[in-house]
């Protein structure tokens, strides 16, 4: 948001606010959402210029708004109410809050022809909110969901993803070209994903999608191989999420010059910390909540090796099968502290990423993705709203030199 936005001392950003963490599947849900909670934490933050919103929009919610009277009446009220849907969120397909959702939050994965479906439907839904001369990112699933497949099929979800995806690419390029809107998909690496990390991102749109694509446009089109290379790095781009990234044990200084090295671009910043727990405290797994979702759990050993569970239930059954030196859970939890109780976060994680970005001399959108406040102990504990006040201040705070 513009108020929160820094000067030459500072890392230049606007800062999202992310609907997801709320409860809401249809699109009353998500009009609640912004009406009562992002208007009252504009408030609280005293914010008088456009609020910047990260929007979730599940499929039916998309279905419902598809009716033209009601996205000219959403684009009203978000102009009235000083409201700019900066990013949306279209990693969760549906029944991401009220379902014990699992592992199906990566379906339909882009393998599937109702991910591509989905997908531009949102894109024509932005378009339609955008004003000239403005971007906006849409974060996705990556790709598929490693145990969905046996690694022999690879190939075959690569092909598809390609397939879909480039339909897509070209979609983008008709909107910036007829309407000057540039908007930019963003594959999002999460742990126990076909692109889990970033090095994994690289090798898909590296060794696959570009490979795969160049010859189809060039000799489909009258493209030139510049033109080419600007399709491929301005319509498809990383959603940097650090708590996945901690999760895999990524170095972050590594990660970001990787991705700058091959010139890819980041959508967006997602931040939260994940859970550590090191190794004489391993009994803290048994407190650990259970949740809707999917929580994967990493151990780094002595020889330096992953050790990867794919949720903490299955976690507790081989607990004592692996010497490890410490875990990380993918808990999207707190920022504000790296110790509470018995529990560590990966805060570290966020303070090397600030400290890499505030040399850069570029423009960064980031998002405040935390959404297990639950996990705090019992003297920490805070409305929501008031929850997210001491994160967005945490924030704007390590941001000054």
């Amino acid at each position: 948001m513009n108020f929160l936005k820094k000067s030459d001392k500072y890392i230049n950003f606007d800062l999202l606010y992310c609907t997801n963490i709320h409860f809401g599947e249809s699109f009353q849900d998500v009009f609640f959402i912004l009406k009562f909670y992002s208007r009252k934490f504009r408030n609280i933050l005293f914010s008088y210029y456009i609020f910047y919103v990260g929007l979730r929009l599940s499929n039916f919610s998309i279905i419902y708004l598809s009716k033209f009277s009601f996205l000219f009446d959403f684009k009203i009220w978000l102009k009235c109410n000083n409201f700019y849907i900066q990013s949306l969120n279209a990693f969760p397909y549906c029944n991401f809050s009220n379902s014990y959702i699992k592992e199906n939050v990566y379906f339909p994965d882009w393998g599937n022809f109702k991910r591509y479906v989905y997908m531009r439907k949102l894109i024509i839904f932005f378009s339609f909110f955008l004003e000239k001369n403005k971007f906006c990112g849409i974060s996705t699933v990556p790709v598929s969901y490693k145990y969905f497949f046996h690694k022999f099929f690879y190939n075959n979800v690569y092909i598809k993803s390609i397939k879909y995806l480039y339909n897509l690419v070209i979609l983008l390029n008709n909107l910036y070209i007829n309407k000057n809107i540039l908007i930019h998909l963003d594959i999002e690496p999460e742990p126990d994903c076909v692109i889990s990390k970033t090095m994994d991102y690289i090798f898909f749109f590296k060794n696959w999608f570009i490979n795969r694509c160049f010859f189809y446009i060039f000799f489909n089109s009258c493209f030139s191989k510049e033109k080419i290379y600007f399709f491929i790095f301005n319509y498809l781009k990383i959603c940097f999420d650090i708590c996945h990234s901690a999760v895999e044990f990524e170095k972050v200084n590594q990660s970001f010059n990787s991705i700058f090295l091959f010139e890819f671009s980041i959508g967006k910043f997602q931040i939260s910390s994940s859970l550590e727990i090191m190794k004489y405290n391993f009994n803290i797994f048994s407190y650990l909540p259970e949740t809707p979702y999917i929580h994967q759990i990493h151990g780094n050993n002595f020889y330096g090796n992953v050790i990867t569970y794919k949720d903490v239930s299955l976690f507790k059954i081989f607990l004592y099968n692996e010497k490890v030196i410490n875990y990380r859970v993918h808990y999207h939890i707190p920022i504000f502290l790296e110790f509470y109780g018995n529990f560590k976060s990966t805060q570290q994680y966020i303070i090397d990423m600030f400290n890499f970005l505030i040399c850069k001399n570029m423009f960064f959108i980031l998002e405040i993705e935390t959404y297990t406040f639950e996990i705090l102990p019992y003297y920490l504990k805070l409305n929501i709203l008031s929850s997210l006040k001491r994160e967005y201040d945490w924030v704007i705070n390590k941001n000054k030199l």
